[in-house]
């Protein structure tokens, strides 16, 4: 039986596999784009360790999010607009930061192997919250927050009202606060929130 040789396979094709679970379509995908894709993010953060970091996650998500995958049209366009998406979220927290540190005058020094530990840790505990959320919460927190899209955007998107849509937001803020609160990150939740979990 002869094997697929999947580099000539088309992206309607290969997304169509993804969605089967097939990896070797998987590894296409990857081997077809990982090279543009991290070119653009170098191009839009200046920051290579950054840019594989944010790549990596593309891929990730895009295996896990695989079974929503009959609606997307272009390939390419996904893939692409989720590094955009990432690399902006990434910047505006960068900006955030920056601002919050001139303003209460921070001094940055190099953490130390705790403090790295520990910064690990809560972005694993993190990511394990947001997995855990109820499925509508999650969606609309993903879509606030991965794809920077406001109450309105989302509204007309999911087809719900903006009142739903800040009302779940609020709920994603208060699970965090809730799972936080019982943990040893606790004394950092204000800074957490001003970092990470602030409205748009």
């Amino acid at each position: 039986m002869l094997q697929k040789n999947y580099s000539l396979l088309s992206d309607k094709i290969l997304i169509s596999l993804v969605i089967d679970h097939d990896t070797r379509a998987f590894d296409e995908v990857y081997n077809r784009y990982c090279t543009p894709l991290f070119n653009y993010l170098i191009k839009m953060l200046a920051d290579e360790q950054l840019a594989e970091d944010l790549l990596q996650n593309i891929f990730v998500s895009f295996w896990e999010r695989r079974r929503s995958f009959s609606k997307i049209d272009s390939l390419s366009g996904y893939l692409f607009k989720c590094a955009k998406f990432q690399a902006i979220d990434v910047i505006r927290l960068q900006i955030k930061k920056r601002s919050f540190e001139e303003k209460y005058d921070l001094h940055q020094e190099q953490p130390s192997p705790l403090e790295l530990q520990v910064a690990k840790e809560l972005a694993s505990f993190i990511d394990a919250c947001i997995k855990a959320m109820p499925p509508k919460t999650r969606e609309i927190y993903e879509l606030s927050r991965l794809e920077l899209l406001n109450h309105k955007a989302i509204a007309m998107k999911l087809q719900i009202s903006p009142t739903t849509v800040k009302k779940q937001i609020n709920n994603a803020l208060k699970f965090f606060r809730c799972k936080l609160s019982a943990t040893p990150f606790r004394n950092n939740i204000f800074l957490l929130l001003f970092f990470l979990l602030s409205d748009i």
